[in-house]
């Protein structure tokens, strides 16, 4: 009877207000994979992505919708800081991108936030 009620139980649902709402859970939850967390390192160092990629992240599987966030408009700077956190979330660079010329388009917060992105997932040390 137990698991039965398990089962019928609806999962838990989030209010978040802003995206630092999502951010901030994000960040204290024990459960966050460690290529959320890189992508999350690379969110918070431009307002339109934090903005915008905010809202295409599912919490409770922990996973983001790709296909609509590269579906929406973003400065040449966040367009590469985005390249290189799908590239970090799925350990390997995007294919047809040349995600060392991107660094050209970053600004300075980018890079470091890229480069502290790559040094906490894959543990190499980037410095532009």
């Amino acid at each position: 009877m137990e698991l039965s009620m398990q089962l019928l139980q609806v999962p838990k649902r989030h209010n978040f207000n802003t995206p630092d709402d999502v951010i901030d859970y994000l960040v204290e939850d024990g459960r966050t994979p460690d290529r959320m967390q890189a992508v999350i390192r690379i969110l918070e160092a431009d307002d339109e992505l934090k903005n915008k990629v905010t809202r295409c992240i599912d919490v409770e599987r922990m996973d983001i919708d790709w296909y609509t966030v590269f579906n929406m408009d973003y400065s040449p700077s966040g367009y590469a800081g985005l390249i290189w956190a799908k590239s970090l979330w799925d350990a390997n660079a995007m294919v047809g991108k040349d995600v060392f010329g991107l660094v050209r388009q970053m600004n300075e917060e980018m890079k470091k936030a890229v480069s502290d992105a790559t040094n906490f997932a894959w543990d190499i040390p980037l410095s532009w």
